[in-house]
């Protein structure tokens, strides 16, 4: 059994330890320490990297896992020698993403919790988005957009409070009066954590001191999976990063449209606009050009028809398209026609 650091201090980045064990397996060689301050793959929640170091000698620790005996097992890049004493250090730039996504997860939850009786069932933190898995009352697998804003708000406003977040291990008198989001998995040397007044649910991740330091969380997308909804979201540093790179590709497209990040989507929108009615009148002169000999006085009349009766049977920006399409295509097959004429007699005149 190792003892597990992070349970106590989630912030400390190097210890010492000693090496209790060592084994070999198709995936590498591994290292078992009497403690340490690695987290194991687990609960959604991806492993620590970082170093073990000993007489003058450096190793990469690759991958992390705890077995059923609650032994913390580290894949390392060269053996170490059973008895050895070692000092490790983790990735901080790693681990303090991983506590803010984390972190993240636990005020997104307890808000859809709070908000719509959500219920999250499962947690997945990837390289450069997280998600969870929500299970909505009814079979609901998708937010409004007013339900979005308002689910944001409040997840942001708990993150703003700067409320403490504190994990222990209640003793099972406490854990039976304890007002927890979801039950324990576990039976017995349950970690509970807890955000302020506004959420308690068992957990054994590592998380920051106070929801200030998560900074804040954006929703980037919800949408069905298995029959529960599925949200995507970033926090902390990450939600930033998103932000800039947001902000990076909207105000790229304002500077070749001449419009700032406001007034954006109304010239996006008339361009649009501008191009439907290209497209019109591309393919009424299409029409008009495939129509010349016999079908043209045809042509002609149902063009000037169409030129009369597009003000009346059209509404609003569709109206003012299909008018003007259709007496471009009434003067742009006058005009063909007219020349076809004209043509004709000169033709004649020549003979």
């Amino acid at each position: 059994m190792t003892d597990r650091i992070y349970y106590v201090d989630a912030y400390q980045k190097q210890f010492d330890a000693t090496a209790t064990a060592t084994r070999k397996d198709a995936d590498g060689v591994w290292i078992a320490l009497d403690r340490s301050a690695f987290y194991p793959t687990g609960g959604g929640q991806p492993h620590d990297t970082g170093t073990l170091r000993f007489l003058e000698r450096a190793v990469q620790v690759t991958d992390v896992l705890a077995d059923e005996e609650n032994t913390i097992w580290h894949r390392v890049t060269a053996p170490i020698e059973k008895g050895t004493a070692v000092r490790g250090e983790i990735d901080w730039v790693r681990r303090w993403d991983h506590m803010q996504q984390h972190g993240g997860e636990h005020i997104l939850a307890g808000s859809i919790w709070h908000l719509f009786q959500g219920i999250t069932r499962g947690l997945h933190l990837g390289k450069e988005s997280s998600t969870i898995d929500v299970k909505m009352p009814f079979g609901r697998l998708h937010l409004t957009q007013e339900e979005r804003k308002q689910l944001e708000d409040l997840a942001n406003e708990r993150i703003m409070s700067d409320a403490p977040i504190r994990c222990w291990f209640p003793s099972q008198d406490e854990l039976r009066t304890l007002p927890l989001r979801k039950e324990a998995t576990v039976d017995h040397h349950v970690r509970v954590v807890a955000a302020g007044d506004f959420e308690m649910v068992p957990c054994g991740g590592t998380h920051p001191s106070s929801t200030g330091q998560l900074g804040m969380i954006k929703i980037v997308e919800i949408a069905p999976s298995r029959g529960s909804m599925r949200i995507q979201f970033v926090a902390g540093m990450r939600a930033l990063q998103f932000f800039q790179t947001c902000m990076d590709a909207v105000h790229l497209s304002g500077a070749q449209r001449s419009a700032s990040a406001v007034t954006l989507p109304q010239a996006v929108k008339k361009m649009m606009d501008a191009n439907a009615f290209g497209e019109i009148e591309m393919s009424i002169m299409q029409y008009a050009r495939q129509g010349a000999g016999v079908w043209f006085p045809f042509s002609i009349a149902i063009s000037f028809c169409a030129a009369a009766l597009a003000p009346h049977i059209a509404v609003g920006t569709t109206r003012r398209v299909f008018a003007s399409a259709a007496i471009s295509a009434a003067v742009a097959i006058g005009a063909l026609y007219g020349g076809i004429i004209t043509a004709g007699f000169a033709v004649e005149g020549a003979i």
